[in-house]
């Protein structure tokens, strides 16, 4: 299971679906981890016109579930009745499912573009990468987090525990 998370993760990233790419902040995290991976010109020109041809959708996925976030907090907030609430709720996962499959479509493009051996490459990276970042809470909008930010002060013992 842990693999598959992994792969999940680490082709997520290369196809530049990190925050900071969702949030308009180019490629981001994606950008270091496809530097890593020696494509070739073709490739990238691939990768290129791949995230060009997905982004417009998926930032007007990304665009609809916060809105429906948003209408939803202000309805609970409002203490509208439970049936509107059910059904606003429904169409919000039904948004969310949408963007994950425009993701997990964009993953399958960019990965049918790599080799088995930059497949494996991009494995070995990310293994050290979270392994390296993997405890610190590091967050990509936020900081470093309550357990980063007490661990860089040098309380070792902080964020043991918490959930993830």
């Amino acid at each position: 299971m842990k693999t598959v998370s992994m792969l999940v993760l680490a082709f997520a990233l290369v196809a530049g679906v990190s925050a900071p790419a969702a949030a308009g902040e180019g490629h981001g995290f994606g950008m270091r981890a496809l530097e890593k991976l020696d494509l070739t010109d073709a490739q990238r020109n691939d990768l290129e016109r791949i995230r060009n041809e997905t982004a417009p959708a998926l930032k007007e996925a990304r665009k609809h579930v916060r809105a429906l976030r948003r209408e939803l907090h202000g309805k609970m907030s409002a203490d509208a009745p439970e049936n509107e609430l059910r059904a606003l709720f429904s169409r919000l996962e039904e948004g969310r499912t949408a963007l994950h499959r425009l993701e997990f479509d964009r993953m399958l493009s960019v990965r049918a573009l790599l080799t088995p051996a930059q497949r494996a490459d991009l494995m070995k990276w990310m293994k050290e990468h979270k392994k390296k970042h993997g405890k610190k809470g590091h967050g990509w909008k936020h900081g470093p987090g309550p357990a980063g930010a007490a661990e860089a002060a040098g309380d070792e013992s902080a964020g043991e525990g918490s959930p993830r």
